[in-house]
């Protein structure tokens, strides 16, 4: 009776363990879910003034609008999710 004791002791300290280190990867995984829609919203943002930018002065090169329009897209593109 002792050793089911122990053993069920065991078990429910494991599944606790468990249940803490599940509860710490969701919080930091939803940190970073927050950070990375941040981030994305920052390059969407700095997309945008440039295409403003460009609209009053054209000696700001296409190329650059370009890649800034593009990296906006991919941002949040990646950030769906299936």
């Amino acid at each position: 009776m002792k050793i089911l004791n122990r053993k069920l002791i065991y078990s429910n300290n494991c599944i606790r363990n468990a249940s803490e280190f599940s509860y710490e990867l969701i919080s930091k995984l939803s940190d970073m879910v927050r950070q990375l829609v941040f981030a994305a919203e920052v390059v969407n943002k700095f997309s945008n003034a440039i295409v403003r930018k460009k609209a009053l002065n054209p000696l700001i090169s296409n190329e650059l609008v370009e890649l800034s329009a593009t990296m906006g897209k991919m941002q949040i593109q990646q950030l769906r999710f299936p």
